[in-house]
Order: structure tokens, then sequence, then C-alpha cells
């Protein structure tokens, strides 16, 4: 098993879509074995933006059970991690990430430009003037 999720982890950085989606689909089948490794590697600074990302679709795919580590993503150092997680909660429209991810939009200490730059803005936003 550990065998196979490593091997399906490895095309996870493929650039071909279709190949992707049936890596994902594998890994859904696979499941919960699948998200610690999956996790890890989104978490990896020495890993590209590409693969972090394609790691967090591949969660995606996975569904309920990659809920909670998104949210704890919200709040972590890596903005990477903080993008991903907010990108991920959104697609997966689960109702207990809608706080926390209105508690990120409304946080006024500038971590980072992430969410500023997602509207457009070139500063971080400042919510204590609304």
């Amino acid at each position: 098993m550990q065998y196979r999720i490593e091997n399906l982890i490895s095309s996870v950085g493929t650039t071909d879509f279709e190949m992707l989606e049936r890596v994902a689909r594998e890994i859904v089948e696979i499941g919960q074995p699948a998200i610690d490794p999956l996790y890890n590697i989104m978490q990896d600074r020495n890993k590209d933006f590409f693969m972090r990302q394609r790691c967090a679709y591949a969660l995606v795919k996975i569904g309920k059970p990659t809920v909670d580590r998104f949210i704890a993503g919200l709040k972590d150092e890596d903005a990477v991690i903080r993008h991903l997680s907010a990108w991920a909660l959104g697609k997966l429209k689960y109702p207990q990430a809608v706080e926390p991810l209105i508690a990120v939009i409304e946080d006024t200490t500038p971590r980072d430009t992430t969410f500023a730059l997602m509207f457009g803005k070139k500063e971080p936003i400042d919510n204590s003037k609304h």
C-alpha cells in the first residue's frame, strides 16, 4: 500500500490534466492513508509551488477527511499553505470551514498580502475601518 501511495504521489506533479485526474481518482480510492503523505509534501517548502498545489488538489478530491487539516493550514506560518488551504476549503464547501475562512478575511494582522492580492490590492486590507 505504501509503495502504491508513493508512486501515485510522484505522479501528482504531472502537467497532464487527464493523468492527474486518474491519479486523483486512485488517491480517493486509497483515502485516509494518502492524506499524511500528500499533506507533508504540500508543507514541504523545498517542493515547487506546482507540486504543492497538485497535492492540495488531490487532498480536495479525498474530501471531508481533509477539512480539519486545511482549517489548521489557515494559521500556518507559510503563506503558501495558507493560500492553498483557503483555496481548498473554498472548493470543499463544508459548512464547518465558513467561520475559519471569515476569520482569515477579517484578520487585520498584516502577516502577508496573500488575501489582499486576491482582491487586487498592493497592501494588506485594513478591516479596522469597516
